[in-house]
């Protein structure tokens, strides 16, 4: 006869170690690529390419990434932080859809808004032919440049700070604003000495992960003609066929991933507090008249920017071009990547979900391992997992067999 309680005793012993053996899985698929990418780097080398490199190129290209990340950073963090602030302590015409609709950026590829912005912008366009023939404007400018991936690159990622900041807003900043009306403090004072406070670590956490998005980008940098890390280790792979070399740049490129990683520890976690009934209670700033309507028109001129003009300029050219049978097949296998991907991420996300409710320290140690998957290039993930391929298939050859 089984005892009472004993099946509920089982599931409990059962559940963290599947928890563990699962989430130890997962953390090791993440770590073990990073892990033969630490140890190869130091061995490895790229003969006469890796001195070609290391002088000047080696040099330019750091530049360039941290150039690239330091300008994007400041812009998102500015721009993020700013429509969070308008859009939940502000009320004007268009607020209510705006608020959600100033999300929807995230949604277009950073590539594919480079491409639509050379499509129109760039000397063969349409603008600047309009303007040599009708305005007899014998000029022109290139904007395959830094400023134009920064722009780029600001319009479409900064929604990872808007979404933390807005959060944190609506839990937290509508209190501390009210207490500071409450001591008769204007507006702008009290935006600087209590709201900037409260909503800044959510402004780094946001800044941060959108400066790991610079670090892995490759299309849009690429097609805007310029050379960072992300680039120099796809052209030393593919261009010089060398992957010594593209083993030692994503040793490079891994130094600012982890002090990144490192910043965000040493910032701690931040809460944002929902706060339902508090939010009702709350009297927002109101942009009466012409300061409203200029509010509308910015953000309305934002997402133009952003979505809508590439969205229209897209189906203009797919309307007016020929739909080939391979544009289909790779529409299909595009479609079946992003559908395969989806299933796995959600699986994934669930048994880690799963493991950090029912598991030991232990087993939510793993659990943070394997979120520094997100945290990792694609770059470095690729060159270490290919290179763990090839210990494998040194050391253990009937594993590949």
């Amino acid at each position: 006869m089984r005892p009472p309680g004993g099946r509920s005793d089982l599931t409990g012993r059962i559940q963290p170690r599947l928890a563990a053996i699962l989430l130890w899985l997962i953390a090791a698929m993440v770590l073990l690529p990073v892990a033969v990418l630490l140890v190869k780097w130091p061995t490895s080398s790229a003969g006469e390419l890796w001195q070609y490199l290391s002088p000047a190129q080696l040099l330019r290209v750091t530049v360039n990434t941290l150039l690239l990340m330091l300008v994007v950073g400041s812009g998102v963090a500015v721009l993020g932080t700013t429509l969070a602030c308008l859009t939940t302590l502000c009320r004007f015409p268009g607020q209510r859809w705006l608020d959600g609709a100033l999300v929807l950026p995230m949604a277009m590829p950073a590539y594919v808004l480079a491409f639509v912005t050379l499509g129109i912008w760039d000397y063969s366009g349409p603008l600047q032919g309009f303007f040599r023939s009708c305005c007899g404007w014998k000029g022109g400018w290139d904007i395959r440049n830094f400023w134009t991936a920064c722009l780029i690159l600001i319009l479409v990622l900064y929604p990872y700070v808007y979404l933390l900041v807005r959060s944190v807003l609506r839990g937290q900043g509508t209190q501390l604003l009210e207490v500071a009306r409450s001591l008769g403090m204007r507006p702008a004072p009290a935006l600087r000495h209590t709201i900037l406070p409260a909503i800044r670590p959510a402004m780094m956490a946001g800044t941060a992960l959108a400066c790991m998005e610079v670090l892995a980008d490759f299309a849009t940098i690429s097609i805007l003609g310029m050379d960072t890390l992300s680039v120099a280790i796809y052209t030393a792979w593919f261009g010089f066929f060398s992957f010594a070399a593209a083993i030692q740049l994503s040793g490079v490129l891994l130094v600012p991933v982890l002090l990144l990683l490192l910043f965000i520890n040493s910032r701690g976690h931040y809460e944002a507090a929902q706060a339902r009934n508090d939010q009702r209670r709350f009297d927002p700033l109101r942009l009466q008249g012409w300061k409203g309507w200029l509010a509308c028109a910015l953000l309305c001129l934002l997402l133009m920017m952003a979505l809508g003009f590439p969205v229209l300029a897209l189906l203009v050219w797919a309307y007016g071009g020929e739909l080939s049978a391979g544009y289909f097949k790779a529409a299909g296998y595009t479609s079946l990547l992003a559908l395969s991907a989806a299933v796995l991420t959600t699986l994934v996300a669930v048994i880690l979900i799963w493991g950090r409710q029912v598991g030991t320290t232990l087993t939510r140690m793993a659990a943070s391992c394997s979120l520094l998957g997100y945290a990792l290039p694609g770059p470095i993930l690729t060159v270490g997992l290919l290179a763990s391929l090839k210990v494998l298939e040194n050391y253990v050859p009937w594993l590949l067999e």
